[in-house]
C-alpha cells in the first residue's frame, strides 16, 4: 500500500482551494498519491446555531476509510502553504507515532485546555497532569491510528473546535505516543513573528488558520508558487 497526502475541500471555493497546486508537487516529489475529500459524508453541524463556527471539519473523519487504501497518510488543511524545502514528514515521523504540532501556549491556550475539561467531562476522564493539546491542520499518521478516525455520532458536541478537540482526547485517552514536530511544521497566525513576511516564510508549513488571513495567504501563495513552479492564477 503506498503513502498518501490528504487534505479537506468541503464546502470551499476555488480561491481557497489554490494549495492543492503546490500539495500536488510535494506529492509527486515524495512518491504519494494525492486525494482530496470534496463530498460531504457525515453530514454533521454541531455548531449550526454559532453562525461563524458553522463547518465542515467533521470531514476531517473520513481518514477512517482512506486507511482501506494507504498505509501511512499526511493530513494537510486546504490553508496550508507548503515551503519548496518542506521535507518528506514520513521521514521525520516513525510509523508508530502520531505527528502533529503542539498548539497550547499563548494568549489563547486556555481556550483549548477549556475545551478539553469539557469533552473529558462528557466522555471520560483525561489523564493526570496537564494534557498537551495539537492542532490538527497538520497530522502525520500510521496504519495504527486509523481508530482514532472512527465516526462515532454519539461523542460530537459543539465547541470551538469540535472535531480537534475530540481528536485530541482520543490520543490522549488512547495512549497514542505522539511525535512532536516544531512550530515551524504547523507556523499560525498566533505566532509572534506572524506579521513578519520573510520570516513566516522560512517556515516549513504555513498555516493561514482564520478568515482574516486569506489576503496574506493569497500574497504568500504567489510567491510559493514561483519557487514550486506551479502556476499562480487561472
Amino acid at each position: 500500500m503506498e503513502n498518501a497526502l490528504i487534505t479537506l475541500a468541503v464546502g470551499l471555493s476555488p480561491a481557497e482551494t489554490v494549495s492543492h497546486r503546490i500539495f500536488a508537487c510535494y506529492a509527486e516529489r515524495y512518491g504519494m498519491a494525492f486525494e482530496v475529500f470534496d463530498k460531504e459524508v457525515f453530514k454533521l453541524r454541531p455548531n449550526w446555531f454559532r453562525k461563524r463556527r458553522v463547518g465542515y471539519h467533521l470531514e476531517k473523519f473520513q481518514l477512517h476509510g482512506a486507511f482501506e487504501r494507504y498505509r501511512r497518510i499526511l493530513f494537510l488543511d486546504s490553508d496550508i502553504l507548503l515551503a519548496p524545502d518542506c521535507p518528506n514528514l514520513f521521514d521525520l515521523v516513525p510509523e508508530d507515532r502520531f505527528g502533529c504540532v503542539y498548539d497550547d501556549t499563548g494568549t489563547d491556550a486556555w481556550k483549548r485546555k477549556e475545551e478539553l475539561i469539557r469533552l473529558g467531562a462528557r466522555l471520560g476522564r483525561l489523564p493526570s497532569g496537564n494534557p498537551r493539546y495539537f492542532n490538527s491542520g497538520v497530522m502525520v499518521l500510521g496504519p495504527r491510528h486509523r481508530e482514532i478516525f472512527a465516526m462515532r455520532r454519539a461523542e460530537v458536541f459543539s465547541g470551538r473546535w469540535p472535531e480537534q478537540t475530540l481528536l485530541n482526547h482520543r490520543v490522549l485517552t488512547g495512549g497514542y505516543a505522539v511525535h512532536e514536530l516544531p512550530p515551524e511544521y504547523n507556523f499560525m497566525p498566533l505566532s509572534p513573528d506572524w506579521e513578519d513576511g520573510e520570516r513566516r516564510r522560512e517556515a516549513k508549513i504555513v498555516h493561514y488558520a482564520g478568515r482574516s488571513t486569506r489576503h496574506t495567504m493569497a500574497r504568500d501563495f504567489a510567491v510559493f508558487a514561483k519557487e514550486w513552479g506551479v502556476e499562480a492564477e487561472d
